[in-house]
């Protein structure tokens, strides 16, 4: 019986070995999944984005402006205004990106204070005159 029972799973094998494996156990390289022609992530289409639903309620864009320094550097400045009507910590960070949209050079996480229905600033430059682009990414302090 014992001998069945091998002879049953030997041949088990080699009939996998034959017919390959299934379609679920194929092996690389696969193809990656890649964006629809024509559509842009998100951080290349805006220049402000919240990272969570508490800092897009918290802050209103009052203004900003991008200028090129005379040594090629983009320089950003951006005017938050709270919503609140109490204090309110908040983290941001610049991400830069080039010509063709890749990213050259992003800031730490700073933190940010706001005081109920008050104006703030926020200034960033790139260190690189090869930055074309940006995008200020903003996050409820955790």
């Amino acid at each position: 019986m014992r001998s069945a029972a091998r002879w049953a799973a030997v041949l088990v094998f080699l009939g996998l070995a034959l017919i390959g494996p299934g379609p679920g156990c194929r092996r690389g390289p696969f193809p990656l999944d890649r964006k629809p022609e024509g559509e842009v992530p998100l951080q290349h289409r805006e220049r402000l984005l919240a990272q969570d639903r508490q800092a897009e309620r918290a802050v209103q864009v009052a203004a900003y402006e991008h200028g090129r320094l005379p040594s090629g550097q983009i320089q950003v400045r951006i005017d938050l205004l709270s919503r609140r009507k109490d204090d309110y910590w908040m983290e941001w960070k610049v991400v830069f990106y080039d010509a063709q949209g890749f990213q050259v050079e992003e800031t730490e996480w700073h933190s940010l204070h706001l005081a109920a229905s008050v104006l703030q600033t926020v200034k960033a430059s790139s260190i690189s005159p090869k930055a074309d682009d940006y995008t200020l990414f903003l996050r409820s302090q955790p």
